[in-house]
């Protein structure tokens, strides 16, 4: 399994008891974090997270606290 980890919040208290986990059990995946300059719309954020999304195959995308 393969996921796109978004997170939102840099530093997130929970992120690296939940990469931690990933490994553990075998979980590859990839961080794209990102702080917004304007939470509902953010054109710059919109054209990365494509890029990312077509770049490679992800199972699912996780985050957390958003």
């Amino acid at each position: 399994m393969k996921l796109l980890i978004f997170e939102w919040a840099a530093g997130t208290f929970t992120y690296n008891d939940i990469i931690e986990s990933f490994a553990a059990n075998g979980i590859s995946y990839r961080t794209v974090s990102y702080q917004f300059s304007d939470k509902n719309e953010d054109e710059f954020f919109e054209k990365r997270f494509t890029r990312v999304l077509k770049d490679d195959y992800y199972d699912a995308v996780f985050s957390v606290n958003y």
